[in-house]
């Protein structure tokens, strides 16, 4: 070697060429050590999208909250196999689902960790699901104790059927991108919403598993990022500061005038409400009809009902208990088009349902305020028209429409907003310093919070519960290009095109070869 001086006696030469190699191998080591603990960092990773649909690559709104993120997200899965005929196309959204979480964790390793539960472990699976207040098919993204979940259906994706018989489904839209970006919204928010129960007056318990608590709903507010707790004037006094939304769900025994003062200066300070009046307890003194009266939602008496349809003689029918319970948002009609609480469910044609239902009418909001229709039964013009069944003498209804029972369409839920404090009412207009606004949502049905009726009504509630904390989420992402890779047979032209070429084409280009060749041959 030309670099080792050939003055040197074998020996040193051995020593210093072992020397050299020594030095380069650590050097070496050194700098392979240096440019793998640089690839860990994100900024510094040059990534190639070479999928068609570009499904490995992140919309610049999702990247950049990822970026924002100042604590590590965890995000928990527990996506379990189900044998249904929804079975291929939940995978397939899963499976879409998985690749958007790995690609968002390569980018920003440290800051974004999936975490995958092992749903054959049921006892580990169903302990941790309820730590985290987890649901079959969804995803749970944690900071620090700050949760947000994201339902497979509809949070992610949506599922449609491609046939009548409802054997074969699809993946109509897949919105996994937009889901992750509202649930990293969530917990990045510093503080967590804190919401109280009322309790003390005969409310719907919201720990409680029966078929009237309320478990599952406040299982599902403390997956979306909310604080639950419980608020009793008796144990508590007033309504604690850091209180961002009041439930009172139902409560069969009035509150004493000290606790409606209480409620009223809580809404007088731009406190939020979330009310359900009782069965029996609507209307009186300390009933919750007296508590929202003053917001303009007037409790009606008499029970919401709607004739149901008699499968034997396709006849629309009265006098039976099943129309007092109903389903509202038949192709969209009944739920406001246009509050940020029914708009998506509108959107997406779901349906809430009610079940021995009171009503309002509607009354005089607050100055300045605005009182809006969430909710409204059918009426004549979907064919089935609403009435109000009153009780007897005894106390009693028989789902019948009498004579003198009011008809038309009533009133199931409203939401008022109107401006509180000392600015409230001033006409000088300061849009720098608004004045702190009020919220009340009201819902007329006593068990629409209840476990019995919470799958068909959670929409509803965690969008009530969202748009009181002023968390409504409007982020805007692009949906992969759904290239199609498989030949619709369908719908479309294509199944008749392929028939044409098969039994015409085909042959009939076998037939001028033919005649080709027999032409050539002749000659």
């Amino acid at each position: 070697m030309k670099w080792i001086d050939p003055s040197l006696s074998p020996g040193r030469r051995r020593l210093y060429l072992g020397f050299s190699v020594t030095l380069i191998s650590i050097a070496a080591v050194g700098l392979l050590y240096f440019v793998l603990n640089l690839s860990e960092e994100g900024r510094f990773r040059m990534r190639f999208d070479l999928s068609e649909v570009g499904r490995n690559t992140l919309d610049p709104t999702t990247a950049d909250q990822l970026e924002k993120l100042e604590e590590p997200v965890t995000a928990h899965v527990f996506f379990r196999y189900e044998n249904t005929v929804q079975s291929a196309a939940a995978s397939e959204a899963r499976s879409r689902m998985m690749d958007l979480l790995l690609v968002a964790s390569s980018m920003n390793a440290g800051k974004f960790e999936i975490e995958v539960q092992d749903m054959e472990d049921l006892v580990s699976a169903r302990s941790k699901m309820q730590e985290l207040g987890a649901e079959d098919q969804s995803i749970v993204l944690d900071q620090g104790g700050r949760r947000a979940m994201l339902r497979l259906v509809p949070d992610i994706c949506e599922l449609d059927p491609t046939n009548a018989e409802r054997t074969q489904w699809k993946v109509a839209s897949f919105k996994g991108e937009q889901a992750l970006v509202e649930g990293l919204l969530k917990v990045g928010t510093a503080e967590r919403p804190r919401i109280l129960f009322s309790s003390g007056h005969g409310e719907r318990d919201p720990e409680g598993a029966d078929a009237l608590s309320m478990g599952e709903f406040a299982r599902a507010l403390a997956g979306d990022g909310f604080v639950v707790g419980v608020w009793d004037s008796g144990e508590n006094g007033a309504i604690p500061q850091e209180t961002t939304i009041l439930a009172i769900v139902a409560p069969e025994d009035p509150f004493a005038p000290e606790e409606i003062n209480y409620v009223r200066r809580y809404v007088d300070a731009g406190g939020r409400l979330l009310v359900i009046p009782g069965q029996g307890l609507f209307q009186g003194p300390g009933s919750m009809g007296d508590l929202l009266h003053d917001y303009g939602m007037l409790t009606q008496p008499g029970i919401a009902c709607v004739p149901i349809l008699d499968p034997d003689r396709g006849v629309m029918v009265v006098q039976d208990v099943a129309c007092a319970a109903f389903f509202v948002g038949d192709n969209g009609v009944g739920l406001s088009a246009t509050h940020p609480i029914t708009k998506p469910i509108r959107d997406h044609l779901r349906k809430t349902r009610v079940s021995r239902s009171r009503s309002f009418e509607r009354g005089q909001p607050p100055t300045g305020g605005t009182l809006l229709d969430l909710m409204v039964s059918p009426n004549r013009a979907q064919g089935r028209e609403t009435w109000l069944d009153l009780p007897d003498d005894q106390g009693n209804y028989d789902q019948f429409p009498d004579i003198a029972e009011p008809r038309g369409a009533v009133r199931l839920a409203m939401a008022v907003e109107f401006p509180v404090g000392e600015r409230a009412n001033s006409e000088e207009a300061d849009f720098d310093n608004l004045p702190e606004r009020a919220r009340i949502v009201g819902i007329a049905c006593a068990d629409f919070a209840t476990n019995a009726l919470f799958n068909y009504n959670r929409d509803f509630l965690l969008n009530s519960a969202n748009w009181l904390a002023e968390r409504e989420f409007n982020v805007r992402v692009r949906r992969y290009r759904e290239e199609r890779t498989m030949m619709d047979v369908t719908r479309g032209t294509e199944i008749v095109q392929l028939r044409l070429i098969a039994w015409w084409g085909l042959p009939g280009l076998f037939a001028a070869v033919g005649l080709f060749l027999a032409w050539r041959r002749r000659d």
